[in-house]
C-alpha cells in the first residue's frame, strides 16, 4: 500500500493523495521548520487490526496528557509494522 493515488504512481491506494497534494504537504512541513524527517503512510481501517491505531489516535485526542503513543501489529506472512506517535 502507499500514499499516492493509484492512477498517479506505483504502490498506491485508491483515492489517495495526488502528486500535487503530496508536494504541497511536503512544502508546508518544510516551511514550518518543525519537521526534520518524515515517513508518510496511510491508515487503512480494513488492515487496522481491531481498530488499534484508531483507538490510540482517539485516546490521544481526548487526553492532552498523552504525549506519546505506540502500536505494533502483525501484517501476516512473517511481516509486522509498528507506529510511534508524538503529540506536538
Amino acid at each position: 500500500a502507499g500514499f499516492l493515488d493509484g492512477n498517479r504512481a506505483p504502490t498506491t491506494v485508491p483515492g489517495g493523495a495526488t502528486i500535487r497534494e503530496a508536494h504541497l504537504i511536503m512544502e508546508l512541513l518544510s516551511e514550518s521548520g518543525l519537521v526534520t524527517s518524515l515517513d508518510m503512510v496511510e491508515l487503512n481501517p480494513f488492515l487496522d487490526e481491531r481498530g488499534r491505531t484508531a483507538t490510540l489516535m482517539a485516546a490521544m485526542q481526548r487526553d492532552p496528557g498523552l504525549r506519546y503513543g505506540m502500536i505494533s501489529m502483525c501484517i501476516g506472512t512473517g511481516m509486522g509494522a509498528a507506529g510511534v506517535f508524538e503529540r506536538v
